[in-house]
């Protein structure tokens, strides 16, 4: 798991690559698409997903569920 800042750029990157926008523009609909793929892919933690997406934890929790 990486430092929050250095993950907080890998979220922008893919913000980025799939909806042309930084994180903290992502609607939530945009939001729900990218943290399965970054909690798969980037081994990250439900808390740091929260932090970087502006979003509560219990809402990252719900969408991983899914």
């Amino acid at each position: 798991m990486s430092r929050d800042s250095a993950f907080l750029l890998t979220v922008d990157d893919w913000a980025g690559r799939w909806f042309q926008k930084k994180a903290f523009e992502l609607s939530l609909e945009q939001k729900t698409r990218l943290v399965p793929y970054l909690y798969h892919s980037y081994r990250t933690t439900v808390p740091q997903l929260a932090r970087c997406l502006r979003m509560e934890k219990e809402e990252v929790e719900r969408i991983l569920r899914k």
